[in-house]
């Protein structure tokens, strides 16, 4: 993967629109049936590597999954200085998109139910099934860099999270062996639906082997909490939406699990979703949205 290819014919201008944009990224058509992911600037190339052989890996385990796609990717480019990913072009619209379209009576909450559906069919690829997966990293250990990177936080708030950590861990020691293909980033931005049914799920970068109730309450966070810049404001009307495709899909999720207890221990998650969010340079809005919720670690000891 650490072939460096070239294509002269695709120039990237001041004009070229891109199909999509990231923090570290811009997403832009390559080809028929690719799109090249043109990491910004400085972005280390060992980074993109990892992503490439990780992407090779989930594709691998997933193959075989009727619920969804993962496009492959096709090797390492070099554009204007730059280093990026070729992608299989994921085709389809935003799951939201796709739902307002079908004319459904209630587009949100079919919304919420297609993710608590596809989330529910990525978890129940075990990591431990195929060897592949074994290589991703997991859960906890992440989750505890996290906690250990994010910025500016109290010294007692840290210790609590560390603290609340460690104890769901031994909690839920007993399940290790289930640890399951976690996406890590997961939400509506990230799922592609064409008018056949056919939906793609993007951007794996994130992923680890884990709780699925871990990886639920990411997901859980970012529907309610997330900004696409630090500059987005969420309105009352946007907030009443996030809360109705959220709801919906706790809801549906709980219910193909088999979960009576879910919501409880998906609330011993919900603080640490949070803290590890506050490491990825979240803006001053989320931020302070995020705060309040990490902060129950302090009233729980």
């Amino acid at each position: 993967m650490g072939e460096t290819l070239t294509r002269p014919s695709f120039e990237l201008t001041a004009q070229t629109t891109p199909l999509g944009v990231g923090r570290t990224s811009e997403v832009f058509e390559w080809s028929p049936g690719w799109v090249v992911k043109l990491f910004r600037s400085g972005y280390p190339l060992r980074q993109i590597e990892l992503e490439a052989s990780l992407v090779d890996c989930i594709c691998r385990a997933t193959c075989e999954n009727p619920a969804f796609r993962v496009p492959s990717s096709g090797g390492i480019v070099a554009v204007s200085g730059r280093h990026g990913l070729l992608y299989r072009r994921a085709m389809g619209q935003l799951i939201v998109t796709a739902m307002r379209e079908t004319g459904c009576r209630a587009p949100l909450a079919r919304c919420g139910e297609q993710l608590a559906d596809l989330h529910f069919a990525m978890h129940r690829i075990q990591a431990g099934a195929h060897t592949g997966l074994s290589g991703l990293p997991p859960q906890h250990a992440k989750l505890r860099w996290s906690i250990e990177a994010a910025p500016d936080l109290p010294r007692q708030l840290r210790a609590a999270a560390l603290q609340a950590l460690a104890a769901l861990i031994t909690l839920e020691a007993r399940d290790a062996a289930d640890m399951c293909l976690c996406h890590g980033d997961f939400h509506p931005a990230n799922v592609l639906v064409c008018r056949d049914g056919t939906v793609s799920l993007i951007d794996w970068l994130s992923a680890e082997r884990g709780s699925a109730i871990g990886d639920l309450a990411k997901t859980s966070v970012l529907l309610l909490f997330g900004r696409t810049s630090e500059t987005h404001v969420i309105s009352p009307r946007e907030e009443g939406a996030r809360r109705q495709v959220h709801d919906t899909y706790v809801k549906r999720y709980f219910e193909l699990a088999c979960l009576p207890d879910g919501p409880a221990r998906l609330a011993r998650w919900l603080p640490l979703a949070a803290m590890a969010r506050l490491s990825e340079g979240v803006g001053n809005a989320e931020r302070a949205a995020l705060l309040p919720l990490s902060e129950k670690l302090l009233k729980e000891e």
